[in-house]
């Protein structure tokens, strides 16, 4: 087994036992095999070594020996990512609405806060709701050669999904931004209330995706407080974004995420 795959195995163990978990990894026989002090730690790092494509043995002890790839654990993979791919492509409502709530969340807590603070704190919960991140990136310098043809053509196709899901999580952290950002501009400068600013921020964060649909629609009456008087650039947000009602509590109802 190549360097960097030791080195992944360390990372996602690393990264599943937490600041306060400790991960042993020792050779057996050109084997990794790992301990974690925490059970369910473990657990899920045999899961996540699994899903890779590795066969996964758990020994005395607790331990979990890593033994190479399988032909049934890349099959899986292989589903997994294409499952992926359908429900990403179809879940940035429910990620615009995670960003926004969490920015509420900053909002409503009285402590000075920046924007910056809060784009990140956004964009660390959606990356966190969304799994993926933090998967490809533990795997993105992992050699994938294999002397089996078979194996070869699963791990070949394995990268290009890898890459689309890249693509697809890429795509939702940007609309994350955007709904923090127009939110933001909508309760501290245009003084908007929670639910328009909500609104608003949600179909700018998908404007780039329903953009044709909420073009054809009829832009909405003044907004109370804003038909005069204020910033015309503050109104230009709520007016170009209040066209029809998509986004409202969209998402709430979902699958599991792979």
């Amino acid at each position: 087994m190549t360097d960097s795959r030791v080195q992944v195995i360390q990372r996602i163990c690393e990264r599943l036992a937490g600041d306060g978990g400790a991960v042993r990894l020792d050779m057996v026989d050109g084997h990794p095999r790992l301990h974690m002090d925490q059970r369910l730690a473990q657990q899920q790092a045999r899961r996540e070594l699994t899903l890779l494509g590795w066969k996964v043995i758990e020994g005395r002890g607790h331990t979990l020996t890593v033994m190479g790839w399988s032909r049934e654990n890349l099959a899986y993979r292989l589903r997994t990512l294409l499952l992926a791919c359908g429900m990403l492509r179809h879940e940035r409502q429910h990620t615009v609405h995670v960003a926004i709530a969490c920015a509420e969340r900053h909002l409503e807590a009285g402590h000075p806060t920046t924007l910056d603070d809060v784009l990140e704190a956004a964009r660390n919960e959606v990356a966190r709701e969304l799994r993926w991140p933090a998967r490809l990136d533990d795997v993105g310098e992992l050699d994938r050669r294999a002397h089996d043809p078979a194996i070869a053509a699963q791990l070949d196709h394995i990268r290009r999904l890898e890459a689309e899901v890249r693509h697809l999580c890429d795509q939702h952290l940007a609309a994350a931004r955007t709904a923090v950002e127009v939110f933001w501009k909508c309760r501290r400068f245009a003084h908007m209330s929670s639910e328009t600013a909500r609104q608003v921020a949600v179909q700018e964060a998908l404007r780039p995706h329903l953009g044709p649909e909420l073009d054809a629609l009829p832009a909405p009456p003044p907004l109370a407080g804003h038909a005069a008087g204020g910033h015309d650039g503050d109104r230009g947000i709520g007016h170009a974004a209040l066209r029809g009602s998509a986004g409202r509590g969209a998402g709430r109802a979902r699958r599991e995420r792979p």
